[in-house]
């Protein structure tokens, strides 16, 4: 949000009406420059990132802001349902990586085999979460077994849970389960 206030991460020019458009009108600036120059200087491959120029540039920090917005939505949606240990994270990444990879392209950032740097570290990081949605089953869910491979679901024997424990407090070890404070102590 403080990006679009400022008119930050700004992209290559365009015709869109919603195009960021500096108007030059803060006390003691001047006028934009001409868009002439602005041109010049992205042909010679030096594009300025800042300044007041009189044309309208891609807001790719509104881009972003949009496909947030969806991403947020699409989490919380999935978050309803039961799932392993990180898949929200690599639903994120994936997403995120995505938009930050088409978005660049509309950016004046430094390129690296046509490429920003932010869009090479989408790419490896994207096609490694993309590898674990496909191929890795995630962690199990917290708390499903007991240490010793015991079930929360199914009723233990509670003397053989007493003596793990006796013997654990007499090595100082802390009791097996869910850490103190949670539901049902």
């Amino acid at each position: 949000i403080g990006d679009l206030i400022i008119g930050d991460h700004l992209g290559k020019p365009t015709t869109l009406p919603f195009g960021w458009h500096c108007l030059g009108v803060d006390p003691g600036s001047s006028a934009p420059l001409s868009a002439s120059l602005y041109r010049q200087a992205l042909a010679q491959g030096h594009p300025p990132s800042l300044g007041c120029y009189d044309l309208a540039l891609h807001q790719t920090a509104l881009y972003d802001f949009v496909s947030t917005i969806f991403l947020a939505s699409l989490l919380l949606w999935l978050g309803r349902r039961q799932h392993r240990t990180g898949f929200l994270i690599i639903v994120f990444t994936i997403w995120y990586g995505t938009a930050r990879l088409i978005t660049d392209f509309l950016r004046v950032d430094r390129r690296y085999f046509g490429l920003t740097g932010s869009q090479i570290s989408a790419s490896v990081v994207g096609l490694v979460c993309l590898y674990l949605l496909v191929r890795y089953r995630g962690a199990p869910p917290r708390w499903s077994e007991l240490p010793g491979g015991g079930d929360l679901s199914t009723e233990g024997d509670v003397s053989a849970g007493a003596a793990t424990s006796a013997s654990d407090a007499e090595s100082g070890r802390p009791p097996p389960g869910p850490p103190s404070g949670d539901i049902g102590e």
